[in-house]
This record gives structure tokens, sequence and C-alpha cells, in this order.
């Protein structure tokens, strides 16, 4: 019992950081912006290395229990994992870009970032939100999963079709680096789930698995923290940048929670499958985005991923969980909850 109380204190402590994101976010970007200000450029130049670290630390614990087997829902529900595949790998990118370039203009590395954010995938972590709201769990985890291999080729054909004025990177270049990004942590993840599965048994692995979340988000804010430290003297000098960025955000955000909501209402879907649609159209992986933004563009672009994806998104995603979709539920149930195959 007593090793199992630090685990239960971490699970609990990192659970509570990632339910109120934007404290533990907003306290790395700052701490980072000060250190960053005034350590000498020389040597926050020589600092790039922690990036690296900070993008292996964040995207192998959460691919540790990435079910892929759940692609056999593709055939189970063509439909609505089509309409979801729809929304996150065209509308996304096209509202996204649209919104970049009119609001922040064609020659932006922190509109890049955010550009990748509208073509990154949906989060593995998403099944906890679905499980939240009632939603349909076997569905999002296949969308989670196709979404993760379309990403591998979505993401470079939208940054060549969008961003191939500013930032002239190769098709393969991008899909090498991509797939590095994905499946060399998805390939450890997968090893790290059978050994841990096989020593643990499926009992006492399952007891762990809330603590792979957690060993991921301190990833995402010691990558933060070290993107802000390079970045500091930049960030400060182009604060007008930053309200753009953060008006880009929002617009998209709310674009992306109407569409995931009323097409799949048009569509006659009901609330369960409705509900994991809007959770995969709204809930992108920040993580998969700011390591390709870095990978593909640069900090600035990591940035953009920083402050436009993660601070702006959680505050859409709570107030989705605690609000509108008990709304939306009641809604459903009074209109006979009517389904669609």
């Amino acid at each position: 019992m007593a090793e199992k109380q630090p685990l239960r204190r971490f699970i609990k402590i990192t659970k509570w950081m990632v339910g109120h994101i934007v404290i533990p976010v907003s306290i790395v970007m700052v701490l980072g912006l000060i250190v960053g200000f005034f350590i000498p450029p020389s040597v926050s130049s020589k600092l790039e290395f922690t990036v690296i670290i900070g993008l292996f630390w964040m995207l192998y614990p959460m691919m540790i229990d990435l079910h892929m087997g759940e692609l056999k829902e593709v055939i189970k529900r063509p439909k609505k994992i089509g309409l979801s595949l729809f929304i996150n790998f065209i509308i996304s990118p096209l509202v996204m870009g649209a919104l970049v370039w009119l609001l922040m203009g064609p020659n932006s590395d922190l509109g890049a970032g955010m550009i990748l954010v509208g073509v990154s995938p949906c989060s593995a972590m998403n099944t906890a939100a679905s499980a939240f709201v009632g939603a349909n769990i076997e569905l999002t985890l296949g969308i989670v999963a196709v979404s993760y291999l379309l990403t591998i080729i979505a993401a470079p054909g939208w940054a060549t079709v969008l961003i191939h004025r500013t930032v002239p990177v190769p098709f393969l270049f991008m899909v090498r680096q991509i797939a590095l990004v994905i499946l060399i942590p998805m390939f450890l993840g997968w090893i790290t789930r059978v050994a841990l599965q096989r020593k643990l048994g499926e009992e006492k692995y399952l007891q762990i698995v809330p603590s792979f979340e957690g060993f991921s988000f301190l990833g995402v804010l010691f990558m933060i923290f070290f993107l802000f430290v390079i970045n500091g003297r930049g960030i400060i000098s182009h604060l007008g940048l930053l309200a753009n960025l953060i008006a880009v955000s929002v617009s998209f955000f709310a674009i992306m929670m109407l569409i995931g909501i009323y097409l799949p209402r048009a569509m006659k879907f009901n609330y369960r499958d409705t509900a994991s649609i809007t959770i995969t159209s709204v809930a992108k992986n920040e993580s998969i985005a700011m390591a390709l933004a870095f990978m593909l563009f640069g900090a600035d672009a990591a940035i953009g991923v920083a402050i436009g994806g993660v601070l702006v998104q959680v505050p859409f995603m709570v107030f989705y969980i605690q609000t509108i979709s008990k709304r939306l539920k009641k809604k459903w149930e009074d209109d006979g909850d009517t389904a669609a195959n």
C-alpha cells in the first residue's frame, strides 16, 4: 500500500494541473519569459537541446495506452468516423488557414504553428472527456486511431498548400519528420505497454495508466518553459502579434465547436455519437502540433502552438464539458435522441 501512495499522489496532483491547465501553463510561460529576458542571448541560443528532450518527454507517455486496435471501428461506423475525419482534415485546416491569412498575414511563423494545430489529430486523451460527457467512447477511440495515421499524410500536404510561400520545407522532409514524431513514440509506447502488461498484469497496469497523462503533461510544461526561455526577448518585442494569435485561436475553436455540434445534428446522429465527434473536432493534439511546429518551422511556430493552442483550447473544452454538453444532452433527450445508422 505504501508503494502506491506516491503514485496516487502524483496522479492526483497532475490531474488537478491538467484540469486547471491554464494556471500551470501561464506560470511556466511567465517564468520562461522572465528567465529568457535576463539571461544573455549567447546562453539561450545554446538551450535548443532542451526542447528535443521535451518533445520525447511529452509524446512518449501519451502513446503507451494508445489503442490502435480500435481501427476496427472504421468498419463498424464508416459514416460517423468519415464525418469526423472530414471535419478534422478538410474543414479544420481550411478554417485555420483562412483565419491565419486574414488576421496574421502569410508571413508569420506563429501563424505556421497555428496551421499545424488545425491539421493535428485529436488527442488520445479525448477518451476521458468522452466518458465524462457520456459520449461514445468506442467511436472516439476509432477516430483517434485513424487520425494519428492520417496526420502523417495530411500535415505535410496542408503545410505545403497553406505555408509553402512562407517557409519552403520539402514535402518528403515533412513526411519524415512527422513519421519520427508519431511513429517512433508510438512504437516505443507499444513496446512499453506490452512489457508493463506482462510484468504487472492487466489489473495493476490499468491502475498506473492515469499516470501517463501526468508524465506527458510535465513534458509539455518543460518544453513550454524552455521555448519561452530561448525566445523570451523576441516574444516581448512582438507582443502585438500575440493579440492577433489569440484572436485566430478563439475564432477557430468557436467555429470548430459549432461545426462539431451542428453538422452531426443535421445528419440526425444521436447525442453520444455527436458528442464524440464534437470532442474530437475541438480537442486538438497540441503535443504533436508543438513538436511538428518546432521540427519543421522553428521555435516561433512552437510558441504559436503553446499560446494559441494550449491556453485557448482548454477553456473551450472545459466550457463544453461543464456546460454545453449538459444542455445538448437534455435537448436530445427532449427530442427523443433520434439516431442515424
